[in-house]
């Protein structure tokens, strides 16, 4: 930035604000520009020096309701990057926040650990923060209602402290309806909170290669669910008895098992997946079905098999009748002789 962008005392707009290495505008003009609202961008903080960060006094600029800080390249000094984090503080009338690139190994208190500081935040998205092995306790966020968790590559377990002590009379999540697991090269537990996400409607889960156990047990208003670029070992079992629109499992590889169909369910796609359906209480809810969609890449092998199956089932089901059924680049896995 221009040096002395703090003598603009009376600008109100200010969307990017990146801080040069040597010369140029410190973060510190920022505390000058007291009436700025909407939207800001601070670029480059790995730039930033600590001990004049906290002059930027974000937290008494309360018509700022986008923020987002960026961190470029890496650094090995991950204490410095806390230290900056921890003084920028937003007011806690924020309602989007945007991390990308953060260097500590650890988030500073007021991101989570005090749901004061950020309530009434909707929208919060962490993105490559590599040194970071541990979430904070994000469960405790009560207005947060779209989540997103991406490329945090040292990550390996995701439990009791993502969802903080919410206390008997309040969930973890809340009010969470949107959330999104990206690019998570070393995760591989998601271990379940009581209670937790009782509002969530959309559950993103992407490029997690080690991830085997996985996903909420109860999800009660769960309407989408998508699993892509996982691998053989994650078994996904949906045997939620309320009704998901929309099931999608794209280049995992993975089995996908359905011991119960979900009355509400419309729409099942499947690209490079095996489909195991058994039991005939699988079968006696198939009328529920408008689409099931089967789309596998021939040379891997694709299969789609039913277990158990007896055509009599349908004589029990009025109604029996699928509007459209699409299986591509599939075969039949024949039972084995004794």
């Amino acid at each position: 930035m221009p040096p002395h962008m703090g003598n603009l005392k009376k600008l109100r707009t200010l969307t990017n604000f990146s801080l040069g290495k040597e010369s140029g505008s410190g973060i510190e003009e920022l505390g000058k520009l007291q009436h700025i609202r909407g939207d800001l961008s601070i670029e480059n903080l790995q730039n930033a020096n600590p001990k004049h960060v906290g002059e930027a006094n974000l937290r008494a600029k309360e018509h700022l309701k986008t923020l987002e800080f960026q961190w470029s390249g890496k650094s090995k000094d991950s204490e410095r990057a806390r230290s900056v984090l921890k003084e920028l503080r937003p007011h806690e009338k924020v309602e989007n926040l945007r991390i990308f690139g953060y260097e500590g190994v650890k988030f500073p208190e007021w991101v989570g650990f005090f749901p004061s500081s950020l309530s009434n935040l909707v929208c919060l998205k962490l993105s490559n923060c590599y040194n970071c092995s541990t979430l904070p306790p994000l469960g405790q966020l009560t207005s947060l209602k779209e989540l997103s968790i991406i490329g945090f590559t040292k990550l390996m377990f995701v439990g009791s402290e993502f969802y903080g002590s919410c206390g008997p009379a309040m969930k973890p999540f809340r009010s969470l309806e949107i959330l999104r697991f990206e690019r998570m090269k070393q995760w591989e537990e998601w271990k379940d909170g009581d209670g937790a996400f009782p509002q969530l409607e959309e559950l993103y889960v992407k490029e997690c290669p080690k991830l085997t156990k996985a996903f909420p047990s109860h999800l009660p208003c769960l309407k989408k669910l998508q699993v892509v670029g996982c691998k053989k070992q994650l078994v996904v079992s949906l045997r939620v008895p309320h009704a998901i629109p929309e099931v999608m499992l794209m280049d995992n590889s993975i089995e996908v098992e359905l011991k119960q169909l979900p009355s509400g369910m419309h729409c099942l796609k499947l690209y490079e997946s095996d489909l195991v359906l058994h039991e005939k209480a699988v079968h006696k809810q198939f009328h529920h079905f408008n689409k099931v969609r089967v789309m596998l890449n021939v040379n891997n092998a694709g299969m789609i098999c039913f277990h158990e199956y007896d055509p009599e089932v349908a004589d029990d089901c009025p109604g029996f009748t699928f509007r459209s059924i699409y299986i591509h680049s599939c075969y039949h896995k024949p039972k084995e002789r004794r």
